[in-house]
């Protein structure tokens, strides 16, 4: 099965969707070895952001979260397990991490390219 990946900003992601269909086991796998390889990691506030490109867009649905929700993806996807681990990226990059956002969607100053 071919999964596509796109990321596009909050509005972009909201207007898009026209139902809460979840994304399937073997799509949400392929997303999180998607964030791992690229190392991408940034917080819930910036994939709520109309500023950056930062909601995955997975074979055309896009998956909007809460900022906890948000956390959880980023713990998933770098496979931690503690039982908060969502709450580190849910605000705001742990302290020492630098957030990396997708590649090749935003341009230098991180703004989405108009």
């Amino acid at each position: 099965m071919i999964v596509t990946i796109d990321w596009v900003n909050w509005s972009t992601a909201c207007a898009m969707k026209t139902n809460n269909q979840p994304l399937g086991r073997y799509e949400y796998a392929v997303l999180l070895e998607h964030i791992r390889t690229n190392g991408i990691k940034f917080s819930g506030y910036k994939h709520q952001s109309n500023d950056f490109n930062t909601v995955p867009v997975v074979n055309g649905v896009p998956l909007t979260c809460s900022l906890r929700g948000w956390g959880g993806v980023i713990a998933d996807a770098y496979r931690i397990k503690d039982s908060s681990a969502y709450c580190a990226w849910a605000w705001d990059a742990p302290k020492g991490e630098v957030e990396v956002l997708p590649k090749g969607k935003v341009n230098e100053g991180n703004k989405i390219s108009s």
